[in-house]
């Protein structure tokens, strides 16, 4: 019997638990200003999201007199819950120089007035959960999102041992450790609550796992951090890329928040005021603080006007260091924190749940308790897959999932007209050795190659036209043009080069290539395996066998979608780069196959555009019915929240049913969801140590109620703690058993084709994601060579233009998988 134990709690709630919620708003200005919208002066302090803020919020409330007795939960905005209800509503307004000392330092008008009104709007017993909790379409998360609060309100406000929340379920200690170039990390946890079956009934169930996270230091001077950061080196641009929207203030005014955007151009000493007044003698004379370092550069702001001295700002509080935009180095230590050992991980877990403190007097309040142990159950491995190979050969992967290809040839082996090798004359001769090396080893799996034709290129180019040029001789023919450099700089531009032209590439970096031609065989292995699927080949395909009684992959289009969002501040505010849909399927002649697309639509637009999806699903139903009669569709869909999984059955799913009516084709659609970041971690506990889930597992247990929902771990962890993936079938057409999901899924992560290994998601919905990667690395490449020629309308950019613009193969389907 196999074991493990999931980081899940079981929730208890006593019974007739009322609850009140109370929308708050906090407002400080001139009286005659106050519900004016957009008025200059007007401090909306429950609209604010920064760390000084929400600490204002709180204190107002914590003060109120009617607030006395009361326990509530609050989330330093706009929501408060309570255990009891207050006698009424509240409506009251101060002038500010009644306020307390605290809220004069914060709020300086004295001519104007702090207004809180506080009103009831919902009461709910926390002991029942009706239907619309558990409901499939339009979930109500309000039991869920009151747990949450109720569990984060003490370990923040406590006397001691705070912790501090960064908001949706993140919570991370005051005690940090230094990290690197003047940046901190601080201990945390990332939670969530859900509803999981229970001996068949709903249960409130929370889930929790450990996390580090990088963060800004606390009030300390934004020259020293600026300092501590570049160093030696004085590489300003990278640090305003990392710096931007840093939250600093004035220490001359430490009331007024200032977001940062660039460093000026110039010195302090030589910067000057629009009449012609120094603006070190501006600080001196105007604001009695004498500057000391004239040779550093200003600070501008997103939300100021001028240029302001470094060296007297100051970082504000609790300011996570987004890690999108780290230097690679910076970016690599930071991950490298989280990658933890199973047993390391599975304590500071445990670690984390005693530190809460979880049963506490908030917690007691409002009825609410949980179990001290994490809920533990029997788990089942599936059998190794075996791999259909060339020549009717099989071979099958061993108990950690890998195979080995041997001297077995391709299951379909293909191959390319031309290879042409674009390098520069100092690295010809090692460019072709490595280049005949590639082609000794694809021809012993059966490819068809010719010999290497060698063509001198500038690959420093920085030029687009220069790499259009030479590579639209070979357009419209079997090319692949195999382009080795030194430069780590130019791998979008070529890539961009490929989508221009349709030509294919394999961009290689030169010591890569010295060590083929040198002989390196994994990593020979691996390019040979790449250059077969770019040619229209297939490797190997999975052995299925009498396992899938139900899904006949023949009779299946496979269709896996992902969505890149620009990252910007962490994936949130302004940005003009849109969003990028990855769509992959299996619409060539073998079903075994994938390739795919991708598509632009509206920035962080949370689902994908409808029209867009109808119009390439349907260019896919075509070109497979083409090849074979259609009877099922399967949308496995990633980067989708428990709270938006009505949206994927209205809109996705439907629009898909409509494409395919639209082409006469009527099919049976499943609907299979994978979340790749939850909060909820599986160890194996079957050998009386704690490790990770093997290859090849599945847990059914705490899994969410009235949802066909497992998790699956289908790969081997090589680094830290094997993350098992939730996989939710929202809808199913064909009536499923939860073995055959997980079989057809098992199988799917198999086929990844540049890895004899599985990987951790379905290797359809890998590529899809390549696919939205690509396509934000072309726009990004487009922006920087060639940005006159984005596609515009009157709204903007013309996202439909943009695809065709940027796809492989115009807007067409393409007939390989060129991302490979």
């Amino acid at each position: 019997m196999l074991k493990c134990t999931a980081s899940q709690w079981v929730i208890s709630v006593a019974p007739k638990s009322l609850v009140y919620q109370y929308d708050v708003d906090m407002v400080f200005g001139r009286p005659e200003l106050l519900d004016v919208e957009d008025a200059k002066g007007v401090k909306k302090l429950t609209k604010s999201n920064d760390d000084q803020h929400k600490k204002l919020c709180r204190h107002v409330l914590k003060n109120l007199e009617a607030m006395d007795g009361i326990t509530y939960v609050y989330d330093e905005r706009s929501i408060m819950w309570t255990n009891k209800p207050l006698k009424q509503d509240i409506n009251l307004t101060k002038s500010q120089p009644d306020l307390d000392d605290f809220l004069k330092v914060m709020l300086k008008d004295s001519e104007a007035v702090l207004r809180v009104l506080i009103s009831r709007t919902k009461t709910i017993d926390l002991s029942k959960l009706p239907t619309s909790v558990v409901s499939k379409n339009n979930e109500d998360r309000t039991w869920r999102t009151v747990c949450e609060m109720i569990f984060s309100e003490y370990p923040i406000t406590r006397a001691n041992n705070q912790f501090i929340s960064i908001g949706a379920g993140q919570l991370f200690e005051n005690a940090f450790t230094q990290f690197d170039r003047g940046f901190i990390y601080r201990d945390g946890n990332r939670k969530g609550v859900q509803i999981v079956k229970n001996a068949n009934n709903p249960q409130l169930c929370l889930s929790l796992d450990f996390c580090r996270k990088i963060f800004f230091p606390a009030n300390v001077s934004f020259l020293e951090l600026v300092q501590n950061f570049m160093g030696n080196c004085g590489n300003y641009k990278e640090a305003e890329a990392l710096f931007k929207k840093i939250k600093l203030c004035p220490i001359y005014n430490r009331a007024r928040i200032l977001t940062f955007k660039k460093f000026s151009d110039k010195s302090i000493r030589q910067l000057k005021l629009n009449d012609g007044t120094p603006l070190e003698a501006y600080y001196r004379t105007t604001l009695n603080a004498p500057l000391r370092n004239l040779d550093e550069r200003a600070a501008n702001m997103s939300n100021g006007h001028g240029d302001f001295p470094l060296e007297l700002l100051q970082v504000l509080p609790n300011q996570p260091v987004p890690i999108v935009r780290m230097p690679d180095i910076l970016k690599e230590r930071a991950l490298e924190l989280n990658r933890l050992k199973p047993h390391e991980r599975f304590a500071l877990i445990q670690k984390q749940f005693q530190q809460l403190d979880l049963n506490n007097p908030v917690t007691a309040a409002f009825g609410i308790q949980v179990n001290p142990n994490m809920i533990q159950g029997e788990f089942q491995r599936l059998p190794s897959m075996r791999m259909r190979v060339g020549v009717g050969n099989t071979v099958e992967s061993n108990d950690q999932g890998a195979f080995r290809f041997d001297r077995n040839l391709y299951y379909k082996p293909a191959g390319f007209d031309k290879l042409i090798v674009f390098a520069t004359r100092y690295e010809s001769q090692k460019s072709l050795e490595c280049a005949n090396a590639i082609v000794a080893a694809a021809t012993s799996k059966g490819m068809q190659m010719p010999k290497p034709t060698f063509k001198e290129f500038n690959t420093s180019s920085q030029r687009l036209s220069d790499w259009l040029t030479a590579m639209n001789e070979y357009k419209g023919t079997k090319t692949c043009v195999l382009i080795i450099d030194k430069n780590p700089e130019s791998h979008p531009i070529v890539k961009l080069a490929e989508a221009r032209t349709g030509v294919q590439t394999q961009h290689l970096q030169s010591d890569t290539a010295f060590k083929v031609a040198r002989g390196r065989p994994a990593t020979l292995e691996n390019i040979v395996h790449k250059l077969n699927i770019k040619a229209g080949g297939i490797n190997h395909v999975v052995e299925f066998g009498p396992s899938l009684k139900t899904i006949k992959l023949a009779e299946t289009l496979i269709i896996s979608m992902d969505v890149s969002h620009p990252t910007g501040d962490d994936y949130k505010g302004s940005t003009d780069e849109p969003s990028i849909v990855g769509l992959v399927g299996n619409y060539l002649a073998d079903p075994n196959e994938f390739a795919g697309i991708f598509f632009f639509q509206a920035p962080r637009q949370e689902f994908v555009d409808q029209t867009s999806l109808q119009i390439n699903v349907k260019k896919m139903l075509e070109k497979a019915k083409k090849h074979r009669s259609i009877k099922n569709v399967i949308l496995i869909r990633d980067a989708v929240s428990e709270g938006q999984y009505a949206q994927v059955l209205d809109d996705e799913l439907a629009s898909i049913e409509q494409s395919t009516l639209d082409v006469s084709i009527k099919a049976k659609i499943i609907g299979i969801l994978v979340t790749k970041d939850g909060n909820t971690r599986h160890f194996n506990v079957a050998n009386g140590q704690t490790s990770s889930m093997p290859p090849r597992s599945f847990v059914t247990f705490g899994s969410r109620f009235g949802f066909k929902q497992f998790f699956m771990t289908a790969h081997r962890s090589f680094a830290g703690t094997a993350k098992s993936v939730m996989i939710t079938v929202i809808r199913d057409d064909i009536g499923l058993s939860i073995g055959e999901v997980q079989t057809f899924l098992l199988g799917l992560t198999h086929m990844h084709q540049i890895v004899a290994a599985p990987v951790s998601i379905p290797a359809p919905l890998y590529q899809a994601d390549v696919l939205a990667g690509r396509g934000q690395k072309l726009f990004r490449a487009l922006k920087k060579y060639g940005e006159r020629e984005i596609p515009q309308n009157d709204d903007g950019i013309d996202y439909n233009q943009l695809s065709n613009f940027l796809n492989f193969n115009n807007g067409n389907l393409p007939m390989t998988r060129y991302t490979a």
